[in-house]
């Protein structure tokens, strides 16, 4: 199989488990707080269906639900994020949500392209822990290209994925790594290098984050989420997956 078949092999797997994110006050408004994006991850773990985001996307929710009427979307899905709340953590920015009777679709407005959902089931849990070196890949559904339609409080969103990264360096919760916009990937190849250098693209927040396992003749593995473009040093700042228990609740890994 040749590089680039692996790359698209790959940016499928990525995209199949990873679910955008948003927020949106009810009432239409022109405020552009009022309309947040991120994304997230649909795994089970011990049987169990969950959803995974950021902490700081539910506390997003929570600031803006307390002025004002909000709707929470788990890609298509409406649904209240504290009622399903399983675990959180300020700390290591990780939401654990419980994933019973919910049927997701990718995103709102779904555009084509983009392959049904699937719940992401590792093989063992938990996963080695990530090392410098390590060669990466990950998706998400950032902001780049979005149009909203006030009036109907609908957005359209692309996905993205980056693949042959490396894990530059692991620190205490997560790991660090390079990201240059200009290889960022739009899935449904509808955007410019223009759009992708001048667009925020902290809408990845919360995209699952794996380790490519091919050269050893294993499935890829889950290894972290990502928690913040730092644009200033051109990285990618993830959270480990370690700090995930099996049994869904969040507590941090020790070595």
């Amino acid at each position: 199989m040749n590089e680039q078949a692996i790359a698209e092999r790959l940016i499928q797997f990525a995209l199949v488990p990873t679910v955008s994110v948003s927020i949106a006050a009810t009432t239409p408004t022109e405020d552009p707080n009022s309309y947040r994006s991120a994304s997230g991850a649909l795994i089970r773990l011990s049987g169990v269906p969950l959803l995974v985001t950021n902490w700081h996307v539910i506390e997003a929710y929570r600031g803006l639900a307390a002025q004002q009427e909000t709707q929470f979307f788990f890609g298509d899905t409406a649904f209240d994020p504290i009622a399903r709340l399983h675990s959180e953590s300020e700390d290591l920015d990780l939401a654990v949500l419980l994933a019973y009777n919910l049927k997701v679709r990718a995103a709102r407005n779904q555009p084509a392209g983009v392959p049904h959902i699937r719940v992401y089931e590792p093989t063992q849990w938990p996963p080695a822990p990530p090392r410098a070196g390590d060669s990466v890949f990950f998706a998400g559904w950032p902001e780049v290209g979005r149009s909203v339609d006030i009036e109907n409080m609908e957005a359209a969103f692309r996905p993205h994925a980056y693949v042959g990264a490396m894990i530059q360096e692991v620190t205490e919760g997560g790991f660090t790594i390079p990201f240059d916009p200009s290889t960022f990937r739009g899935v449904t190849g509808r955007e410019t290098e223009e759009q992708l250098r001048e667009s925020d693209l902290s809408g990845l927040s919360g995209g699952p984050v794996f380790r490519d396992m091919s050269a050893f003749g294993r499935p890829p593995e889950l290894v972290g989420f990502i928690k913040e473009h730092a644009r200033t040093w051109g990285l990618m700042i993830a959270t480990s997956a370690l700090h995930i228990r099996a049994d869904g609740q969040i507590q941090r890994y020790v070595p």
